[in-house]
Parts: C-alpha cells; structure tokens; sequence
C-alpha cells in the first residue's frame, strides 16, 4: 500500500552510510540488530553526518509522495489530535502499550497518546502510523516522544529514526496545513517548539555511544527549522531503578526523574 514515508529508509541508509556492502540485510538495512551494531564502532559511522541534509531530504520524500497521490486533502481528521486515548486495544500485551496508556490515564491533560499524524494523506499505509505520547511541557513548547522498554520491539537507532520521521511528517504538515485541510487553530501545528526524543528505561541503550547521532540529528531539525520554530532531539531515559510493571510503578515520580541520555 502507498505510504508518505515510501523512500524514506533509503535515505536513511543512505545517509547513514549503509550500502549493498553491508550485505545480508533487507532494506532498510539500517533496521537490523547487524547494521547497528556494526554502526556502534565509530570505524563504520560517516565521518561527517549532515543533520540538515537528512531532514531536508526526508521532508522533499513526503512531499514527493503527496505530490505523486495528487496531493490530496487529509482524510484523516483526527491527525495531530490533542486528545488522551485510554480504550484502545486494552488487552494489548505490549509492554510499550501498557506503559503508554497508564502514563496518559494517571497523568493530567498534559499528556496524550497515540496521536496519528498521516493518516488518509498518500494511501492506507499510514493508518497506524501515530506518536506514542505528547507532552505539553508549558503553553506551546511540546514533546513527541517515541516509547520504547525493551529492545525487543526495536534498537534505539530504529526508535530515533521513526520519531525523526514523524517529526518530518510534521514539518510537511504544518507548511501545507491549509492544502491538507487542517484546522488553522490546531494546537500542535502552531507549536512553537518541539522536541522529538525517544525515552526508555536506562538498560535500553546499552554501552553504544549515540552522541554523534543526536548531535546530528538535532543540529539538522534547528538549521531546517531556524526563523520559524523550534525543533530539536534528545534521548532521554527513566530514573536508573527504573523497571515496567503494569500498573505496579509510581508513574508520577518516574517521569519526573527522566534525564538526558549521558547525564
């Protein structure tokens, strides 16, 4: 099914530095255990990563897609809701999922989940495409924040990647918002900044060094961004005891004792 994103991992790959060289992988290669490993040795990292070329490509991909459906309106009327969703698949055994609804049920208004973001825009391959959780930290400053507990689900070079996604997805939707036929009080699409960051328990990232793809990462969402809005990238873990039990942590103290990946 045709999607906004269709190209997109090529671009990463390439970005990245991942070829045919790196055989054995599907593409995207860089979706592998293998690739992020073998990234996780500076030896096979670029030496000079292009945040804002990244971006920017990944950006001129979704408009490319749209232009190509015919750059239709959205048919999706609920993309970049900022609404709490509390009775969707509740006997979900996914431990992201029970973290991600017990997180919008016990905390206030400031916090919502699943929140589409491309949904009837190119075709029915990005129905389910939607941010875990968004978090209005004070008036129009927001976090977009991809969940992650275990590696099982992804490694943290997927789990960055797609929340960089959608944060392309809504720099596309947020210049062609009237095009798409959104509301022009949509409170998320007139942020003035963002922050995308991935979030999970401290053993998630294990010993990989990530800085080089963080620093990358956020200096192209500022240079893209600069003289509009704000957008930048963190990785941010949970307090170090930290360990997901549904309905069994005091989610209130955990958040707030989330820190920045390295401090």
């Amino acid at each position: 099914m045709p999607s906004i994103l269709d190209g997109s991992g090529q671009i990463i790959d390439a970005w990245l530095g991942i070829d045919e060289r790196w055989k054995g992988e599907r593409e995207p290669r860089y979706c592998s255990d293998t690739s992020f490993q073998r990234l996780c040795d500076s030896a096979n990292r670029p030496e000079d990563l292009n945040g804002r070329r990244l971006v920017v490509d990944l950006v001129q991909c979704i408009e490319e897609n749209w232009r190509h459906a015919g750059q239709p309106v959205a048919r999706g009327q609920e993309n970049w809701r900022f609404e709490k969703q509390l009775n969707l698949t509740p006997n979900n055994p996914s431990p992201e999922v029970t973290l991600e609804r017990s997180i919008a049920m016990l905390m206030d208004n400031s916090w919502v989940n699943q929140v589409p973001v491309a949904s009837g825009v190119v075709g029915d391959g990005d129905q389910r495409r939607a941010i875990d959780l968004i978090h209005q930290t004070k008036g129009d400053h927001y976090e977009f924040i991809e969940l992650k507990v275990d590696a099982r689900s992804g490694h943290v070079l997927r789990a960055a990647m797609e929340i960089l996604e959608y944060g392309a997805i809504y720099m596309f939707s947020r210049k062609h918002r009237e095009r798409l036929g959104y509301p022009g009080d949509n409170r998320l699409l007139n942020a003035e900044s963002v922050e995308l960051c991935v979030l999970a328990p401290r053993e998630y990232y294990g010993e990989c060094d990530l800085a080089w793809l963080a620093q990358a990462i956020n200096q192209g969402l500022r240079e893209a961004t600069a003289g509009r809005y704000s957008m930048s990238f963190q990785f941010r873990h949970f307090p170090e005891d930290f360990t997901w039990r549904p309905w069994n942590v005091p989610l209130a103290n955990a958040l707030q004792g989330i820190q920045p990946l390295g401090q």
